[in-house]
């Protein structure tokens, strides 16, 4: 980037740059985690940072199981919901209540995910209040954006789950909640285009040019 561009992310706001704070602000566990452990009956042996993007992540040992559905489990996967600040809010608006009812639609459809222990709300200085959620940890040979399986193998994971969703028919859209739910094409453009910022003309035009094309030639 040349300088004039850098110096433009440097002076951006806090909320612009979630990674960033979060590296500031949120390298220790937020103490109102250890609080959502405790009201569960247990208590935090250690936790690790794993990794900081638009969330936080955090591997929690437990100082005695935690016990879901007739199960114990001895650790957890707990990530603070950075992105909430961030722009994804124009696709939608993706929260700790979001991310648990994708996990159960995924559950339903048959996906093998992890168990959603809860969620709650943490303070974090520089960004204020953020969702939690608290996640069973699923051991895999695979890291995040930094290990992935072999690219056939990776190919037949992806098409196999996208599969799986497509042969279950989605619930109606009030058992979505609070996940976005369109029952078409024209559906979803239109509430993308009533998003759109009214200063943001390019990508107002560039959405109704695609809305008129589905309008006239609907997709099967």
């Amino acid at each position: 980037m040349d300088r004039y561009t850098q110096q433009i992310l440097r002076e951006a706001p806090p909320h612009a740059r979630v990674g960033e704070a979060l590296e500031q602000a949120c390298s220790e566990l937020p103490l109102e985690v250890y609080d959502f452990f405790r009201s569960a009956g247990t208590s935090v042996a250690s936790a690790e940072l794993l990794k900081i993007s638009f969330h936080a992540t955090f591997l929690v040992n437990l100082s005695t199981p935690l016990q879901c559905d007739g199960q114990l489990f001895a650790t957890a996967i707990v990530q603070v919901v950075g992105v909430t600040c961030n722009d994804k809010a124009f696709w939608c608006e993706l929260t700790a209540r979001t991310l648990a009812k994708a996990h159960e639609l995924a559950a339903t459809a048959g996906l093998r995910v992890p168990k959603v222990f809860g969620t709650g709300k943490c303070y974090v200085p520089l960004l204020g209040d953020l969702d939690f959620i608290v996640q069973e940890f699923i051991t895999t040979h695979t890291v995040e954006d930094k290990v992935r399986a072999p690219n056939h193998q990776w190919c037949a994971i992806v098409d196999g789950v996208k599969r799986t969703l497509k042969s279950r028919p989605l619930p109606i859209p009030q058992e979505c909640e609070p996940l976005p739910h369109f029952e078409s094409v024209e559906a979803h453009l239109t509430w993308l285009l009533n998003r759109t910022p009214a200063w943001n003309r390019d990508l107002q035009d560039a959405l109704r040019f695609f809305l008129k094309e589905v309008q006239l030639s609907p997709p099967p």
